[in-house]
């Protein structure tokens, strides 16, 4: 149904999270009628230079709050209120654990209110729902959404939780929880509103160029500039990532493959020998899983080259644990390190192993390195394995045990055994420095790329008379989310923020989010008033029927900083 409001006001701020809006209709139909009040879409506008109607969407599909009828002398007017979908967000009630851990959980039944049944299990309404896939701070975001039935565009920095989220409330609270670290200074802090049945959450910035609009020409009222200071702030302190906390588990890098060649070329240009190495590199933290190297050599003088030997090596190194993309929070070590050596045989002409080095490594609590075996093979073609293809036997064996020895001293014993098992020579060194391993990485090469983060961050900004102190806490977050709170803190620091605030004559297409440039102010002696572009944060749009002059008005705020 198309009803024509006699009166009409649209409040869209970023104060609150779900516009507002109100419609006063002729009559008491909209009161008699309100059981079967739907969803309200408002359009407002102007007529073209032809008498069509060119309309802009205020409001779609907005919720009915109340509706009231109002009875002045003879007269009755029916006053719908309501506000648009992000209501929805607003007011829908959820209870869900956004679980790092993974989802588990187990229930006890409460006891019944006497006269009434029991208290049902119910996931997300009774006992929370657990949710252990939705790791991120827009993963979660956009999950709560769904929940309500509205969309969601996230524009502020996303972070992994390494803490568990519980939400028992409504859905826009919840999200203004998961972006209120990036929120606590005014330039940069993060507005929500809806659109089309999206929530967007945008962080605040200085526009560029903007709808230009003149002072004069756009039959501007009422207009107010306010410059007012935000303050000073004297010791920044951020406290991120606690050692010990949560984090998103173990990472799957199979690594990728790098190859090299090497080739010995005579002045004729043949080839006459060639060495390959094809390595198998996590891309995280560069460990090498698996190296081949492959030697050619040119047996026949020029007839092509022949494969003569190939040293095969695979390293088990520990999963990478991340706390956020390309964090690596744990120092990773190399748990054990084969290599076996395959050549071709001058007597046979035949290809096959010959000797396997296998080492396995130990660590203590701390990570340093404990203990190491080191077994050497030989490759017996005639040795009964059960298949019938031979079989590798023991040539050698040792043992070595690292253990502290005095300040920056550590002490080896090396136990050498015997092919039949029996221990043999026993000896003991003593190093300077720390044992291998430890915080950093084992041994077998590699570096780390990241570590666990400093508990506590803090920096001077300014010392300015009056500056004040702030501390922002979140255990969620790492080194690089509080470089952007600290970038966004020294941005709001002694800075000046701008509202333009006017009345005009109807402006249905004004937004909010929206920029303009306000030009042709001068001041008394002629001068232009330099105003920035600036961002809409309030428009309320306003029509009226009533009285002596009917009015289209909006009242619009903007703001930039400087």
């Amino acid at each position: 149904m198309t009803l024509t409001p006699a009166e009409l006001n649209v409040d869209q701020t970023t104060q609150l999270v779900s516009d507002q809006w109100e419609v006063a209709l002729n009559g008491s139909g909209a009161f008699v009628g309100r059981a079967s009040l739907g969803l309200a879409t408002i359009q407002t506008g102007l007529l073209d230079p032809y008498l069509a109607e060119d309309l802009v969407t205020n409001m779609a599909a907005g919720i009915v709050d109340e509706v009231e009828l109002h009875v002045v002398d003879d007269k009755q007017t029916s006053v719908v209120r309501g506000r648009n979908q992000a209501a929805y967000a607003v007011d829908s009630s959820v209870f869900v654990i956004y679980a790092v851990g993974g989802a588990t959980g187990k229930y006890d039944q409460t006891q019944a209110i006497p006269g009434f049944s029991a208290l049902p299990i119910i996931e997300g309404v009774t006992v929370p729902a657990v949710v252990g896939t939705k790791r991120t701070a827009s993963q979660i975001a956009a999950d709560l959404c769904s929940r309500a039935g509205v969309g969601l565009s996230w524009g502020a920095p996303d972070y992994v939780m390494r803490e568990d989220f519980t939400v028992n409330g409504s859905v826009s609270s919840a999200i203004q929880q998961l972006v209120a670290p990036f929120s606590q200074f005014e330039p940069s802090a993060a507005d929500l509103w809806e659109e089309n049945g999206t929530l967007i959450v945008r962080m605040r910035s200085n526009p560029g160029a903007g709808m230009e609009l003149d002072a004069y020409d756009t039959r501007i009222t009422d207009l107010i500039i306010r410059a007012r200071g935000l303050g000073f702030i004297r010791v920044l302190r951020l406290i991120g990532s606690k050692t010990g906390s949560s984090t998103t588990g173990f990472a799957v890098d199979p690594g990728s493959a790098e190859s090299t060649t090497v080739d010995e070329i005579e002045e004729n240009g043949t080839v006459v020998s060639r060495i390959v190495t094809t390595e198998v590199v996590r891309a995280l933290d560069h460990a090498v899983t698996h190296q081949t190297i492959d030697t050619y050599e040119d047996l026949f003088d020029g007839n092509g080259l022949t494969l003569i030997s190939t040293d095969e090596t695979t390293s088990d190194w520990d999963d990478l644990e991340l706390a956020f993309p390309n964090q690596i929070i744990n120092s990773p070590k190399e748990n054990s390190h084969i290599v076996i050596k395959s050549a071709l045989d001058p007597d046979t002409g035949t290809f096959g192993p010959q000797r396997r080095t296998s080492i396995g490594h130990a660590y203590d609590a701390n990570g340093y390195l404990s203990a190491q075996n080191t077994r050497e093979e030989e490759w017996d073609p005639q040795a009964e394995n059960g298949a019938g293809v031979g079989d590798w036997v023991l040539s050698s064996e040792e043992t070595k045990q690292y253990r502290d020895n005095g300040l920056n001293m550590y002490q080896i014993k090396t136990t050498q055994i015997g092919a039949d098992g029996s221990p043999g020579q026993v000896r003991r060194t003593t190093a300077n420095g720390t044992r291998p391993g430890g915080p950093g990485r084992a041994i077998g090469g590699g570096s780390s790329g990241g570590g666990q983060v400093p508990e506590v961050f803090a920096t001077l900004i300014s010392q300015a008379p009056g500056a004040r102190d702030v501390t922002i806490t979140n255990n969620n977050l790492l080194q690089e989310h509080l470089q952007i709170i600290a970038g966004q803190a020294a941005q709001a620091n002694g800075a000046t923020e701008i509202e333009i605030s006017f009345t005009a004559a109807g402006f249905p297409w004004l937004r909010r989010g929206q920029a303009i440039h306000l030009t042709g102010l001068e001041d008394e002696f002629g001068y232009e008033i330099d105003i920035a572009p600036a961002t809409v944060s309030e428009v309320r749009t306003e029509y009226r029927e009533s009285g002596d002059g009917p009015t289209y008005l909006s009242y619009v705020k903007a703001l930039y900083w400087e």
